[in-house]
Formats: structure tokens, C-alpha cells, sequence
């Protein structure tokens, strides 16, 4: 399996998880073990239970989620490392009493990625986390 694939496996499997609101454990073979940090507009996140933190907040922020890959770009790092600028089109509901009505969040999210092999060498797991920009479409709320 070539590393394009590989990836776009891995960036696939990360978003489904979020989709379904997977239990928190499922993450660990998505992400490492040693210098984890994830970057959102909120915050940085470090290690595991960093990412804990974050997925439990947003489990309470959000619902109705689809996360839809449009783009995986590789760019060979220094080392075994790999970058990744993934695209991703997500759409999510949210609601925060007392509102009579939910509002749908629809964007597209630009992200860098970068991603060490796995033991092994047949997957990749995510290092570094990093949400650059978001652009809405016309018709969402925004967060």
C-alpha cells in the first residue's frame, strides 16, 4: 500500500470515528504516543490526554456530524515523518439552550498534518494536528 494511501486511510478512518463519536480508546492506534499536539482554533492539546480534553468537550458542543475528505496532499518531511495538508468538508449541528432551534455549522477546514510510521511500518499516526483556517459556505452559522 502505497503512503498516499496509507494516509488518506488514516485521515479517513480519524474523521468516521468523529462522525460516529467513537469511544475515546478507538483514537489510540490513529495517534502517537510521543509528542502529540493538536492545534485548534480553541487551543493546543499535547499528548493523549490532551486530545481526551478536547474530544470530550466537543462531544457536548456537537452533533449530526459528516466529515467528508476532499483533499490529502503529501509532503515528504525530514526523516520518516510525513506532512499532509488535508481538506475536509464538515457539517455539524449545535445547539445551546435555551435556543428553540439547533444551528448547522457547514465549512470547509484547511489542515496540516504531520504523520510518523506506525511499528510496523504499515499505517501512520498522527504527530501534529493543525487546524490553519476555515471557510464557511454561505448558508452556515458560525461556531
Amino acid at each position: 500500500m502505497s503512503i498516499q494511501t496509507q494516509i488518506e486511510t488514516v485521515a479517513t478512518d480519524w474523521y468516521h470515528k468523529l462522525d460516529n463519536h467513537a469511544p475515546t480508546g478507538e483514537y489510540a492506534s490513529l495517534l502517537a504516543d510521543d509528542g502529540l499536539e493538536l492545534r485548534f482554533l480553541e487551543g493546543a492539546f499535547h499528548g493523549f490526554q490532551g486530545f481526551r480534553q478536547w474530544y470530550e468537550r466537543v462531544l457536548g458542543l456537537f452533533f449530526d456530524e459528516v466529515h467528508v475528505v476532499k483533499s490529502v496532499t503529501l509532503t515528504p518531511g525530514p526523516g520518516p515523518d510525513v506532512e499532509a495538508k488535508v481538506v475536509v468538508h464538515w457539517e455539524a449541528s449545535t445547539w445551546t439552550p435555551p435556543e428553540a432551534k439547533s444551528r448547522r455549522i457547514k465549512l470547509d477546514a484547511y489542515q496540516t498534518w504531520v504523520l510518523t510510521p506506525a511499528a510496523g511500518g504499515n499505517s501512520y499516526l498522527i504527530k501534529t494536528y493543525i487546524v490553519d483556517d476555515m471557510k464557511y459556505d454561505p448558508d452556515s452559522a458560525r461556531l
